[in-house]
């Protein structure tokens, strides 16, 4: 494989030149934006150029932790989405979802050039746009030696993105590139519109997470993984962030909805002693509840349900799939979300027992295989 690395003094150069542009402004609105820029920018050096170990984690009490799960639901998500939410929570938990373990094989020597592509088949412009990331040394490709958890991320800026690519055993880097390049795409498409806060932010991971299937599709109809692997990354796009987590979910989203609790040990330990009488699987410590933000869980449940729904109803048309995401995600607004659902036919509990019933069944013809 060609060595994809950043151009280093650019960044570093930019970082500079961003502060004093912060400084001199006077427009709120082009600050808050160079604030985001800066902030990118700051962490790509940190931890990608320096190498520094990411400590970052602040440290609050579980109270504080679980006010700021309250305060992201009543000032970044809708009527809507959280009715949405209620409703899948319970059909999770109970899901009859059979699952899959393999081992990641898919050797990433040419995923650059799988990659523009895959691309190309399904946007001829997100290969250009994947080309002039790589003219413009905006991509880096390094291997995970420090294990880090995420797999790949995307810095966006003002004008352009960076993308970083860790290689390890324990994900796909061609479907790991692929969905940072969407994001990319997206949030230049969008200007910026899911790296600030705003009630859209649960759709955030709609298009990134529908070109996971595709690609793993793409990989599969050209023999670069088994079916094994086919499945278990289907799979993935819902299980590892919705799934795995909806006991730690359901407990986070009534303790930040639901005003009859406080938002202290306690009360958690409350709920959890009560959800323990019914279900062995919340056997959770009050300290899990902290690991990850509301957030971050509520983001990928909700867009991958919302991706699964539109690989569902464009099975065997990618490019007008995800020009379908890509639409939604860049016109969806507070006053249109009920529209836009019926105009594209999203019926989320509907579209998440139609993914059980199809997961089911491709794991039963492997073990039958």
């Amino acid at each position: 494989m060609i060595n994809y690395k950043w151009d280093n003094n650019e960044i570093t150069k930019r970082y500079f030149s961003c502060l004093k542009d912060i400084i001199k402004t006077t427009d709120e609105v082009k600050k808050n934006n160079l604030l985001i820029d800066l902030d990118n920018l700051k962490d790509m050096i940190i931890f990608s150029i320096m190498k520094l170990p990411n400590f970052n984690k602040e440290t609050f009490s579980t109270k504080k932790y679980l006010d700021l799960d309250r305060e992201f639901i009543q000032s970044e998500t809708s009527f809507f989405q959280r009715n949405k939410i209620e409703s899948l929570i319970p059909k999770i938990i109970n899901a009859p979802i059979k699952l899959i373990n393999c081992e990641n094989s898919y050797k990433p020597d040419n995923m650059v050039e799988e990659s523009l592509i895959f691309l190309d088949q399904i946007n001829p412009k997100l290969r250009i746009f994947l080309e002039n990331t790589i003219k413009n040394k905006q991509l880096l490709i390094k291997n995970n030696l420090r294990q880090q958890s995420c797999a790949g991320e995307t810095f966006s800026l003002t004008d352009c993105s960076y993308f970083k690519i860790l290689l390890n055993s324990s994900s796909n880097a061609f479907i790991t590139l692929n969905h940072e390049i969407i994001h990319g795409y997206v949030n230049r498409l969008t200007k910026n519109k899911y790296e600030k806060p705003n009630k859209n932010i649960l759709y955030r991971e709609v298009a990134s997470l529908l070109t996971e299937l595709y690609a793993n599709e793409y990989l599969f109809e050209n023999k670069l993984i088994n079916y094994d692997e086919f499945v278990s990354n289907f799979q993935n796009v819902f299980i590892v962030n919705s799934y795995y987590e909806i006991e730690l979910i359901d407990i986070l989203f009534i303790l930040a909805t639901n005003t009859n609790y406080k938002n202290n040990y306690f009360d958690a330990k409350k709920i959890i002693k009560e959800k323990l009488k019914s279900n062995p699987n919340y056997d959770i410590k009050v300290k899990e509840l902290t690991e990850f933000p509301l957030k971050y869980y509520l983001i990928y449940l909700y867009s991958s349900i919302i991706a699964i729904n539109l690989y569902n109803n464009f099975k065997k048309d990618s490019k007008n799939g995800l020009k379908a995401a890509i639409d939604i995600m860049s016109n969806i607004t507070l006053d249109n979300e009920e529209k836009i659902f019926k105009d594209y036919d999203l019926n989320l509990e509907k579209s998440l027992d139609e993914f059980i019933k199809e997961n089911n069944s491709m794991v039963l013809k492997n073990k039958s295989s």
